[in-house]
């Protein structure tokens, strides 16, 4: 299911003058060769909502309708990118606009073969992905995955790579990251982190280790540090296996069973076992099951509610712990499509089950293609509760329910 763009984040002005930098040194034969793509997007979001009534919107994480949702909302964007390369650099950029927003970079690195099988690369990427479909617990640099929308492109880090293949299997990556709280105060250690990326890929076969670290003055101070993972995607008679373990020395989200805002600080562990299969029929089937060492159990989850009753002003901090399909334990995610070539359009149907909290997640979609350019999407967004005495996601979300019609067209 497609989804509006997302919202622009501020860019900061390291982030200005790291653009510039890339222009001024990127060789201009190279230049000669950039290519321009991108996306036109118009969308409508329907919230339906019953009763109807002044707040039905309010809910313990949309305390009074901080959100400021609306019935029906109209939203358009545009998406810029500019590729390029010889064959001895290359070039990444997109960027997306949004209305009444910012320009959000997702992308703007350039990249330069120093010799074979050796190449440098700066700016903002991405990093330490896996082989997850809905999650991926072993990328610790990315911001997290919306298993609701696995195809949404995430914003990178800005950072200086080193990529090395001594070769033709063996892939090593280490990468330095550049993340300031405030730019104009100067440049700290703890503003910089270092990332580790290992891949061996055979025939039908491929493991993957990363690692991810950064210096904390005090434990805990940045969460989740340091942070190891394993990844491994083999094909077994045209089934695709794959797998993800994370090991990380505490979490990114509060925990409630803090008075005070606060994470924890022992080591957790996360995991990921999924399969993809394509049919005869065409037909698409991705299952997994993730098991989320950060997410919260019954007892933690029954606290986490009370303290927002307990809230009686807007606390960010608190808010920021309801994740949809990273608030509980476990997850289970199915996803079919289905070509129908005839009428030009793809079916889809995605469902999330949170064993453990009862949460569902419900998303069918359609989507047709028009011109071969343009293509219209119709979705619908459904939470329910499958437990009567649990708390999640269903029972804390502002708009459990959402239908979505956008046309998209490729240029």
């Amino acid at each position: 299911m497609k989804k509006p763009a997302p919202a622009a984040a501020p860019q900061t002005p390291h982030t200005l003058l790291l653009l510039l930098l890339l222009i001024l040194i990127f060789p201009a034969k190279a230049v000669a060769q950039l290519s321009f793509s991108g996306e036109a997007v118009l969308g409508v979001t329907v919230l339906p909502a019953w009763p109807y009534d002044s707040r039905r919107f309010d809910s313990p994480v949309n305390p009074g309708g901080t959100a400021d949702l609306q019935d029906l909302s109209l939203d358009y964007g545009l998406d810029a990118r500019l590729a390029g390369g010889d064959g001895k650099a290359d070039f990444r950029f997109r960027l997306i606009f949004a209305p009444a927003e910012l320009p959000q970079v997702l992308r703007a690195h350039a990249g330069w073969r120093i010799r074979d099988g050796f190449w440098l690369r700066l700016g903002r990427q991405s990093l330490l992905t896996g082989y997850g479909y809905g999650w991926n617990p072993m990328d610790f640099a990315n911001p997290l995955k919306d298993p609701a929308d696995p195809a949404q492109e995430l914003q990178g880090v800005d950072a200086l790579s080193v990529l090395a293949s001594p070769g033709s299997f063996f892939t090593m990556k280490l990468t330095g990251i550049y993340r300031p709280q405030d730019f104009s105060a100067g440049i700290d250690y703890e503003d910089l982190q270092a990332a580790l990326e290992l891949t061996l890929a055979l025939p039908a076969f491929e493991l993957k280790l990363t690692g991810f670290y950064d210096y904390d003055e005090h434990e805990g101070e940045d969460a989740y540090v340091p942070a190891a993972g394993a990844g491994l995607m083999l094909d077994i008679a045209g089934i695709g296996v794959y797998a993800e373990a994370a090991l990380q020395k505490g979490s990114r989200i509060y925990s409630p069973q803090f008075a005070v805002p606060g994470r924890e600080t022992g080591w957790l562990f996360s995991g990921l076992a999924g399969l993809q299969y394509v049919f005869i029929s065409e037909t698409s089937v991705t299952a997994e099951f993730f098991f989320n060492g950060e997410g919260l159990g019954r007892t933690e989850r029954e606290l986490y509610a009370n303290r927002l009753k307990a809230l009686d002003v807007y606390f960010p901090d608190w808010l920021s712990v309801y994740r949809p399909g990273y608030f509980a334990r476990t997850y289970l995610l199915v996803d079919l499509r289905q070509p129908v070539y005839v009428w030009n359009l793809e079916a889809g149907l995605a469902c999330i089950l949170s064993p453990d909290s009862g949460a569902l997640s419900v998303l069918p979609s359609l989507s047709f293609d028009i011109t071969g350019a343009l293509t219209v999407n119709l979705s619908y967004s459904g939470l329910f509760s499958l437990k009567e005495d649990e708390v999640d996601e269903a029972r804390l979300a502002p708009a459990p329910h959402s239908l979505r019609c956008e046309a998209r067209y490729s240029y």
